[in-house]
């Protein structure tokens, strides 16, 4: 099964280092899992993790950067979709 890890379930594991990591090891140390990403998937994982607010060490960074480098496969995506944002109606 292929499967793509939320942004907010990544930024959880990485905030908490608990439960949310233990669910991203569980997956990628299942056999019939395999994490998938992108490149702009990979881009939005760490821009959202190095954002300021969260406040988070280098070092840890540069641990989830190694796991997103060592544990996911990365698929070449050719297709770009535009979702457009609902504006709140007034």
């Amino acid at each position: 099964m292929k499967v793509i890890i939320d942004t907010n379930v990544v930024v959880s594991a990485a905030l908490k280092d608990r439960m949310p990591e233990e669910v991203i090891l569980f997956v990628v140390g299942q056999e019939d899992f395999e994490w998938i990403d992108s490149s702009a998937i990979v881009e939005e994982y760490n821009e959202v993790l190095g954002r300021e607010k969260f406040g988070l060490p280098v070092e840890v960074l540069r641990k989830w950067g190694e796991m997103f480098e060592q544990l996911t496969t990365m698929l070449d995506v050719e297709i770009e979709v535009d979702f457009p944002r609902e504006t709140a109606k007034t």
